[in-house]
């Protein structure tokens, strides 16, 4: 086994130099390779290694959404049925897609999302918060690591116009051509930032060939039932619980509730009510946060009142 420790890789190298001349037997010892991760936090099943070339490409892949992530896209709601349609359709195209929508909605889902259904699934897919994005350097090697695999920018709203303009150079470069696609997303209407002369005109249309808005969960409350049933089962598995079901009251509670953070906080409330109820079967709206059950017990009693 080789490790991904600094050790681990010199010895890679090294065994690669030692080979350079039997290329087929280094394909193959390659496609085999066996990699233990002694990075923390980082299990050898989620590393992805391609050869290119004379480039062997290491990366972290796409993380695999939850049992429930489907419902992200698919449910009730008119509008998630037809962003699941376009987002199926631009799975296998390569044209630009940015998506917009508050914090928490599942932007980063559905970009992977895309990456995994469609032809460009076994390369990597890099994600990178528009923040970190602060030089032609940083910039450079994130494009890099994408390969011909996706590069998903997060928060475009935070590119600063120096960083903006090095981005668009460096995407629309002819060696670029054909190499990563984009995904991005924002929470700002680009068109808005664009009038206030915050987000370059050029950069904008380069990223937005298809835009998809996704709605907060407040406006597709009808999901609810079938977000919580799907998302049950893995939150149950990951803190070592029995699988639960939900009463009645307690979905009637997450109905009364507006959701600022989205589809983030209705997995962080859902995974509080685990803890909360312990090995009880059923899940009731005494488990859900105290802030919670106080918003949803008066918005519930006006309800009553007719108010």
């Amino acid at each position: 086994m080789n490790d991904l420790s600094h050790s681990g890789m010199a010895q890679l190298i090294e065994q690669l130099i030692i080979r350079r001349q039997h290329l087929d037997e280094v394909i193959d010892w390659l496609k085999n390779l066996k990699i233990k991760s002694s990075i923390p936090g980082l299990d050898a099943e989620a590393i992805a290694m391609a050869v290119d070339g004379q480039t062997l490409h290491l990366w972290k892949k796409a993380p695999q959404p939850m049992a429930a992530a489907d419902q992200n896209l698919v449910g009730r709601c008119s509008r998630i049925k037809t962003i699941a349609g376009i987002a199926l359709r631009m799975a296998d195209r390569s044209e630009n897609v940015t998506l917009l929508g508050e914090t928490g909605v599942g932007k980063g889902f559905l970009a992977a999302f895309i990456h995994n259904q469609g032809r460009r699934r076994d390369q990597p897919f890099i994600r990178v918060p528009g923040l970190a994005l602060g030089d032609e350097q940083e910039i450079s090697r994130h494009i890099d690591q994408a390969g011909r695999g996706t590069l998903y920018i997060n928060n475009l709203e935070d590119l600063d116009d120096r960083a903006q303009i090095s981005l668009w150079e460096q995407l629309v470069c002819p060696e670029a051509t054909g190499s990563c696609r984009v995904i991005s997303s924002s929470q700002v209407d680009l068109d808005q930032l664009v009038t206030q002369g915050v987000f370059n005109p050029l950069l904008k249309e380069y990223l937005s060939q298809c835009s998809i808005p996704l709605p907060p969960l407040r406006e597709r409350l009808a999901d609810l039932s079938d977000l919580v049933t799907g998302f049950l089962p893995e939150l149950c598995r990951k803190n070592n619980k029995q699988l639960k079901v939900m009463s009645p009251e307690f979905l009637s509670a997450l109905e009364f509730y507006d959701w600022p953070g989205n589809i983030r906080e209705l997995i962080n409330t859902l995974e509080h009510a685990i803890n909360v109820a312990g090995d009880k079967p059923t899940l009731f709206s005494k488990d859900l946060p105290s802030k919670i059950r106080i918003e949803t017990s008066q918005k519930a009693a006006q309800a009553k009142r007719g108010l």
